[in-house]
């Protein structure tokens, strides 16, 4: 270690003339630093070595008293030799100097600072007896990571709650002779970076333990693998790294992300790597190691390599239930409520949060979910000044987390459920049957009256093409779900193969494309609540279908990857054109007849039993009268007229006039409204577009549909010269 005496030459040659104060001996360190001690004090601190000097370097030339009187407050303080890292830890507990506030400023955090001084301090008694420099061994390691036990010292980890079975297990294992070694694995939040943490804290707090000695060190593979770009720098340093370990024995390494270990380091032609050079330290009694991963990460990576496997011993952490979550929960509620100094008002509040983050969030574990819930919640609290937290507040940060419906019912969203049915009236034409039977379904999904363990329904639109089965899917994304984004389509024609179940689901491992969504997977991802659309469902393939038999029952599915997807608040429609109207008229059957039970009768040939047992109900399409094509045209008209209109294209046009004829001209009714887009498209739209072709910039422009277009089909712009148009309007 740099002693005072040391760094006093060295700063009198770098300052000659000058007089020594705190900046300029600070100053020198930084930019000298023999050993790179100061570097391993300041590792993870928040600033760097030039950082630090560039910070100070203006204050040489403006002394202060208070740097004089921190430097002799230090010197009296410390028993025996000053230490240049003495004045380091004098200036990090001096928070109102000045130069503390400046670095401060700058990105410093001092409990690191001093948590790392402490680090260096602690093996100077017995084990520097023994002759061994753990003081170098340990800055080494503090490069690459950080020690939990000085953390846990220093109280980092003492809201955590025991585990005591856990903790005793671990000891037991890291104490035995031979393979001291621990694997944790377990689900991503289930704990086991927080076990390693409470071992660390019954180390640091417990000198009658049988591992008091002991040190623990979290090792970053981010930080070995920093910079190493050529062959043998790596090695070189995880072989540093080891013998650095070996000289602070007893130490316990930890490796969160272990499988990461496998393939670190490696480079063309050679199969050597962080797991293979680790192997040789992991037999013997001076090292102990801990990774923590998760079992399908554990299962790829390290239980195929029989040679690393067995020198662990697999401690698998299970997601906790019951009691022993509750009890955690309310614990951390405690720790929360005193950190973000509000109050849960209801002393049930962890019991209910526990219940919503199960139903609300399959897709993670206990406890970190509901623990996330409840941060969130207070943090969002403490940010808007509110002392006291509610259900309703819980309701609200879970709708944010989640991308969900499940706030508290607001009066505006009672008007909008009321007018549900009006509202897809307006958009779906001659289908009244079909809105009847699917908006109660939506209504009592929305209020929380259904089975939570289902989605919100399961139908199958049937019906003639172009009845509007796709466009009243679209509908319910826009006026129950809030967008059209929220429908999720998938063209089941597109999957006719048994194969295509990888570009649904996505890959599983060891085939081509995994680690990617697929397209069902990645559409729940994006959107936990939405319209499913599957169109067209008796194109698939059956083993597609057969797929689908889970989602239906439980409202989950799970991806190639083995990632569960939820769809419990989303609603499942699938279309086919296998049965329609004329088919429904052979069996006697449909919307006026009462014998519903010959509706899958009628579709057993394209669908197994199995599956239309899970289906809510197969609604049956009206097929399209004139009635209902002049309606669809009138809508879809004033959609193209609204769509110009942001364009800065009004029309002037006798409406009644104008769906006459267009509705005259009218082919290919069996296309149902298909056929009317296609239609305004031929006679107004593309006529439209070579009138604009006569413009030469982006004015707004007024067309009249005049007697011309109904006599030639053709559509003249009117004289420009001299007109404001800017002040036409439509009527």
């Amino acid at each position: 270690m740099l002693t005072l005496s040391e760094l006093r030459k060295s700063t009198t040659a770098r300052f000659p003339g000058m007089e020594l104060s705190l900046v300029t001996l600070l100053v020198t360190w930084a930019k000298e630093d023999p050993g790179g001690e100061l570097e391993r004090l300041l590792c993870n601190s928040g600033i760097s070595l030039i950082a630090m000097s560039a910070v100070l370097q203006p204050f040489i030339e403006i002394p202060d008293g208070g740097d004089k009187d921190l430097l002799l407050s230090c010197i009296a303080s410390t028993a025996g030799e000053v230490k240049a890292m003495h004045i380091l830890k004098e200036l990090c507990e001096s928070d109102q100097h000045r130069l503390t506030k400046i670095l401060i400023r700058e990105g410093l955090q001092t409990k690191q600072v001093l948590a790392n001084i402490s680090a260096e301090q602690k093996p100077l008694g017995i084990l520097s007896s023994l002759g061994i420099s753990t003081d170098i061994a340990a800055g080494t390691l503090m490069m690459f990571g950080r020690e939990l036990t000085v953390l846990a010292a220093n109280g980092e980890f003492d809201h955590i709650l025991p585990m005591p079975d856990l903790t005793n297990q671990m000891s037991d294992i890291l104490l035995r002779k031979m393979k001291g070694n621990i694997a944790l694995v377990g689900p991503a939040g289930t704990g086991k970076t927080t076990a390693v943490t409470l071992l660390s804290r019954e180390i640091a707090k417990n000198p009658s333990s049988q591992l008091a000695s002991f040190r623990i060190f979290e090792i970053s593979m981010g930080k070995l693998q920093e910079n190493t770009m050529y062959r043998g720098e790596f090695e070189t340093r995880f072989q540093s790294l080891m013998e650095a370990a070996e000289k602070a024995t007893p130490a316990i390494l930890f490796f969160d992300e272990f499988h990461l270990l496998c393939g670190a380091g490696r480079v063309e032609g050679s199969a050597t790597d962080a797991a293979n050079l680790i192997k040789p330290y992991l037999t013997g009694n001076s090292i102990r190691v801990i990774g923590a991963t998760t079992h399908e990460e554990y299962n790829r990576y390290i239980a195929g390599d029989k040679a690393l496997s067995r020198r662990f011993q697999k401690i698998v952490i299970k997601e906790p239930s019951g009691e022993d979550l509750q009890r955690i929960i309310d614990h951390q509620t405690l720790v929360l409520s005193e950190f973000h100094k509000v109050v849960f008002q209801d002393n049930d509040i962890g019991k209910k949060a526990i219940e919503l983050t199960n139903r609300f969030m399959p897709n993670r574990c206990q406890p970190d979910k509901t623990i996330d819930l409840l941060d969130t919640v207070a943090s969002t609290a403490r940010r808007k000044g509110i002392n006291i937290i509610e259900i309703d507040d819980i309701l609200a940060s879970l709708s944010s987390l989640t991308d969900l419906p499940v706030r508290k019912l607001t009066g505006t969203d009672r008007v909008s459920l009321k007018n549900l049915a009006k509202a897809l009236q307006e958009r779906i034409v001659g289908q009244d049957e079909a809105i009847a039977k699917v908006v109660p379904r939506l209504v009592h999904g929305r209020l929380d009256l259904g089975n939570p363990d289902r989605p919100l329904g399961i139908f199958m639109f049937a019906g003639d093409t172009g009845v509007g089965k796709t466009e009243f899917a679209r509908a319910i994304a826009i006026t129950f779900f809030g967008s059209e984004k929220n429908l999720i389509r998938i063209a089941m024609e597109e999957y006719t193969s048994s194969s295509s179940i990888y570009k649904l689901l996505g890959a599983p491992p060891g085939y081509v494309g995994y680690g990617e969504e697929g397209s069902l997977t990645r559409g729940l991802q994006e959107h936990p609540s939405c319209v499913l659309l599957f169109d067209e469902i008796e194109k698939a393939a059956p083993e597609i279908i057969k797929s689908l038999l889970g989602l239906c029952d439980t409202g989950k599915i799970t991806s190639g990857a083995g990632r569960l997807h939820d769809a419990r608040q989303c609603l499942i429609i699938m279309t086919t054109n296998a049965l329609t109207q004329k088919d429904l008229s052979k069996h006697k059957i449909g919307f006026a007849h009462d014998d519903t039970n010959s509706v899958p009768a009628a579709l057993s040939q394209y669908f197994s039993n199995e599956f239309l047992g899970r289906l809510d109900e197969v609604i049956v399409f009206n097929k399209l009268g004139d009635k209902e094509f002049v309606n669809i045209l009138q809508i879809k008209l004033h959609e193209v007229v609204t769509r110009l209109a942001k364009k800065g294209i009004r029309l002037e046009y006798n409406e009644e006039r104008l769906l006459k004829h267009l509705l005259s001209g009218l082919k290919g009714k069996q296309d149902g409204a298909r056929a009317i887009v296609r239609h305004i498209g031929n006679l107004l739209i593309n006529p439209l577009g070579i009138a604009l072709l006569e413009l030469d910039d982006q004015r707004e422009v007024v067309i009249k549909i005049d007697d011309e277009y109904y006599l030639t089909g053709n559509i003249k712009l009117p004289y420009m010269e001299g007109m404001n148009l800017q002040k036409h309007t439509t009527p």
